[in-house]
């Protein structure tokens, strides 16, 4: 999927229905940036993700939650990348609970799994790139369970005990996205907000 095509599919999108979901959008990042981040990740940008930051280098600290993706959070810059991976890693350095563990909990109902995704706080090997309310967060999982795909799109919800894979690359979840926005899955609601349609 081109990147460069769905970002243009957004923007067209937000232009005729919602002009503010676009506002706070940077400009693209630079190549010596991803440079940079990757070196400080010691991971290799999958490359449709790499060609979303040299579309738009996240949202800027007035967005908030985010305005671009309705239902996800704000989107983050390299910058705030690396700063996110690095409090998760610090926060979670803890060694893992067992698989046996980890089995018996999703077994009792005390954490939801969905998909292919390793229920853990975090891992080196997870790149952030959304969050929403600084506990929610979205990432490009280069680390996945068996039988899950390097590059796939996770979603970990550690307050609600939540871990979901929400499409097999970022291409894919971006695709996916700007087809409902385009297809009137998402409406603006009394207040002014995009919201999914009931």
């Amino acid at each position: 999927m081109d990147i460069d095509n769905l970002w243009s599919r957004l923007e067209s999108w937000a232009a005729d229905n919602k002009p503010d979901m676009t506002a706070e959008l940077n400009g693209p990042a630079r190549q010596e940036e991803l440079r940079e981040l990757e070196a400080a990740l010691e991971l290799s940008l999958p490359p449709d993700f790499s060609a979303s930051l040299l579309c738009h280098n996240g949202e800027t600290e007035l967005a908030g939650e985010g305005l671009v993706w309705a239902d996800g959070g704000g989107l983050l810059s390299t910058q705030k990348i690396l700063e996110w991976w690095r409090t998760l890693r610090e926060l979670n350095s803890e060694p893992p609970a067992s698989a046996e563990e980890t089995r018996s909990l999703i077994e009792s109902g005390v954490i939801s799994v969905q998909g292919p995704v390793k229920a853990i706080g975090f891992s080196p090997r997870w790149i952030p790139f959304m969050e929403r309310n600084s506990d929610v967060y979205w990432c490009v999982d280069l680390d996945p369970a068996e039988h899950g795909r390097p590059g796939q799109i996770i979603k970990v919800d550690p307050e609600c005990c939540l871990w979901e894979v929400c499409a097999e690359s970022y291409a894919a979840f971006f695709e996916r996205y700007v087809s409902d926005l385009e297809t009137g899955v998402f409406e603006i609601d009394e207040d002014g907000f995009l919201a999914r349609s009931e």
